[in-house]
This record gives structure tokens, sequence and C-alpha cells, in this order.
């Protein structure tokens, strides 16, 4: 009895071993290639697996960039499996009764998009969007219609933050409600330049928060309802370029660039973030877009300490980059992430 107790304390204490062994490394492997890790960072744990589609999803917290007050920033590396997508390959049409039956199939993101820059399918996308962004803001106005053609609009404010939580707000002036797009000449031909929209399509520039966060996001300029539809009616709309700052209940504010958007069209610059005392971060960026997005380049906080992230070439087979901030007594420390 002794001897399996003993047997069972040392099989317990080797996977504890092991699993901090693993912690402290920070090595793991997935379809699209191997990340390693080496500095000092923080303990991590795996937050979820999506109980619906089984794909793992994740993040090891890298370094926490505070200041005074309640402002703070986590850098972090997403740990997911590959990225797919469901892709509509089909559609049926029955006349009577008149019906449309959308036929679907999971793709991975280079068969879905051949050609364009792979965004969010190559490991440095997915690893990169957890530390080389602070979160996106997009607007996008979404067909409502069941029917080809049909007008019926709502246009919503996104924001998602770099651990992957989501804000949706409407807006205050109709309270997220349906519009006819056409009636108000919101209808935009994609082979043609955009005409100026009417004041008719304007949803406002105050948005409230739908998922009980209590946040308001006011946009620099009105967000206008606007409709695309390809020659065979097929939906075309897509994101549109967005600024403006988010209050939260807390009374921290976030604040976007204007001017900016990536790839897909979000704005992926969040500039400052400040809390209701005036401490606060600010964010610097690339000038130009790798993996899809303009890359967080510095962190200032409101102590005036800086941290950098310097990057290397995704093109490459092997490339690293580096998260470099000040430690004890203002000594160099570094957090390097290797990609092969």
């Amino acid at each position: 009895m002794r001897i399996r107790n003993f047997q069972l304390v040392g099989r317990s204490f080797a996977l504890y071993f092991s699993l901090f062994v693993i912690a402290m490394t920070g090595v793991y492997v997935s379809a699209q290639g191997d990340v390693t890790l080496t500095g000092s960072f923080a303990e991590s744990k795996i937050e979820m697996v999506d109980i619906f589609s089984g794909k793992l999803e994740g993040h090891l917290s890298l370094f926490q960039v505070g200041g005074r007050g309640e402002v703070s920033h986590s850098l972090l590396l997403p740990i997911r499996n590959s990225q797919w997508y469901p892709y509509n390959y089909a559609t049926t049409e029955i006349p009577d009764p008149y019906q449309f039956y959308q036929h679907y199939k999971p793709v991975l993101g280079p068969q879905l998009y051949p050609g364009l820059p792979p965004r969010d399918v190559t490991m440095a996308g997915l690893s990169r969007g957890g530390y080389g962004i602070v979160g996106k803001l997009r607007a996008e106005t979404r067909r409502l219609g069941s029917y080809a053609y049909d007008p019926t609009v709502v246009t919503s404010i996104t924001f998602t933050a770099n651990d992957g939580s989501i804000i949706t707000f409407r807006d205050v002036l109709t309270n997220g409600q349906p519009l006819d797009a056409e009636a108000r000449g919101c209808k935009i031909a994609p082979w043609l330049p955009p005409p100026p929209l009417p004041a008719a399509c304007s949803r406002g520039r105050v948005f409230r928060s739908i998922d009980g966060e209590n946040a308001t996001f006011v946009a620099d300029g009105d967000v206008y309802d606007q409709l695309t539809f390809g020659v065979t009616g097929e939906d075309l709309t897509g994101p549109q370029p967005v600024s403006g700052t988010i209050y939260t209940s807390n009374g921290v504010k976030m604040t976007f660039d204007p001017g900016v958007s990536d790839f897909h069209g979000e704005n992926t610059r969040l500039s400052k973030i400040e809390d209701r005392n005036g401490n606060h971060i600010r964010f610097e960026y690339s000038a130009s877009t790798q993996s899809g997005f303009y890359l967080l380049t510095k962190v200032t906080d409101s102590l005036n300490r800086a941290t950098t992230i310097n990057y290397g070439d995704e093109s490459a087979q092997d490339f690293q980059d580096e998260i470099v901030y000040a430690g004890t007594g203002g000594s160099e420390r570094k957090i390097t992430i290797f990609y092969k």
C-alpha cells in the first residue's frame, strides 16, 4: 500500500513537473507551424474550448502594461487551432414556395481568399493578434432580408479586444431599427465610385452597447447605412472605416485614430486608453500593415515607462518578434517569440 501511494505521488509529481517545464519554455505546435517563447512572462491558462466547433481558444499572458489608476493592458499570445470558415458554395432555389437553401462547407482561409493576404490563417497572423494590436473597431451594415435584393438593413459598431471579447453597439437615433436602404438612397453599385450618401441614411454618431456592458461609442462623424448588391443579387456589403471614442461604465475611455483601416476595413489603431483621473496608456503603430493590420510598436504608460515591440519578417522561414521592457533597476528585459 505504501509503495502504491509512493508511485502515485511520484507520477503526480512527474506530471506537475512536466506541466511546469512546458509553462516555462512556452512551446506549442499548430498546423501552421511552431512557436517558441523565451523570457520571463506571466503564468497563464487555457481559457476555453469552443463546444460547438471543438476549436481551441486560449491565450498566454506575456506582459501587463500598467501605470497609475485603473488603466492597464495585457499583451497576449493566442493559442488557436487552424482557422476555418463556413463557405457558401451553392444556392438552391425552389420557386413554389419561393425559398432559397444555402449550402456550406468548412474551408481554410487560403482556400476562401486565394491570392489575398493570408490574415488570420498564418501562425504569425494568429499570434500577433494578441500583442500586435490592442483592439479592432468596425462599422458594418448587415442585410436582414430573407430573399435576394431585400434592402432591409441595420448598421452596428463592434469592438473586439485582443483577448477575443466583443462589445456590440447600436445607434441611439433609431435604437437599431431595421430600415429600407433602397428607399432612403443608401444602395451602392459596386462597379461605380461610392456617391455621397444622403442624410436619411445616417445612424447618427452615438451608439450604446447591447450586451449589458453599459458602454457608449461616440463616432468622429456620422455612421451611415450603405448597402452594396452584386449583379446577381449577392450581398457585397463590407465593413466601413470608423473612428471615435468608447466610454465604459467605470470612466475609462478608449480612443481610435481617424482615417485608418486595415485589410478588412477595420480600425486597429487604438491610440489611447485613459481613466477618469487622467491616467493613460498611449499606443504607437507601424506605418504599414503586416499580417493584415497596423502592428503595435510602442506602449507608454502614465509613468512614462515604454515597452517596445520589434517584429521579424514573416515572409522568412524562421523569424522572431521581441517585446522589450524595463525590469528591476531599469535593466532591459526581453520576451522573444520565435516562429518556424
